[in-house]
């Protein structure tokens, strides 16, 4: 196993664990304060309603695959565009580059919350499905997917579910339940 994918399983394994951590006292805020001692700018995350904090609690697990599944993603990208490195500057791709650099620009102008170098860690999941869709033929045949269509779809059904978490908004039990679905079938893809 490589570092990263040690340090990775580490890190997920302690999100796990915090998390079941804190679904044992996700209703008792009293037992929260007396676990650990907040500085009062710390303190100040408690102004908000409760409801707004078991909400993201329960957002919690389907944010973590989702940032598992674009990051495996990103890794099948750069394996099967491997002998590509240059593949950013095909001309099908020049809006996609056009906003990498921008956002890059504006991070580096802004110095805080600068992302790794990586061209893919600036892509949304959409982003990297259109990838996925334009360059086909190479995942095809890297053998990291076999069927063009069924890939797509699940990406695309994935994406609605990540949108609704990138805009911080409640995922229903029903559609959790479907992204875990979405999750296994990209899972047997490869």
């Amino acid at each position: 196993m490589s570092t990263n994918h040690r340090e990775l399983s580490s890190y997920m394994w302690s999100i796990t664990h915090s998390i079941e951590e804190l679904q044992k006292i996700e209703n008792d805020s009293e037992e929260i304060n007396a676990l650990i001692e907040f500085s009062p700018v710390e303190r100040s995350i408690f102004q908000f309603d409760e409801k707004y904090l078991k909400e993201s609690n329960d957002n919690l697990e389907s944010y973590k695959w989702l940032y598992c599944l674009e990051n495996d993603l990103r890794d099948k990208i750069r394996t099967a565009l491997a002998d590509e490195p240059n593949w950013i500057d095909d001309p099908s791709f020049a809006t996609m580059k056009k906003n990498v650099e921008e956002n890059k620009r504006k991070e580096s102008e802004a110095k805080i919350l600068l992302r790794d170098p990586d061209i893919l860690t600036y892509l949304t999941l959409g982003e990297l499905k259109e990838i996925v869709t334009r360059k086909w033929k190479k995942f095809e045949d890297n053998g990291i997917f076999r069927e063009q269509r069924y890939i797509e779809r699940i990406l695309t059904d994935i994406n609605k579910a990540r949108i609704v978490l990138a805009h911080n908004s409640k995922l229903q039990k029903l559609d959790a339940e479907q992204l875990m679905l979405n999750l296994q079938y990209y899972g047997q893809q490869n």
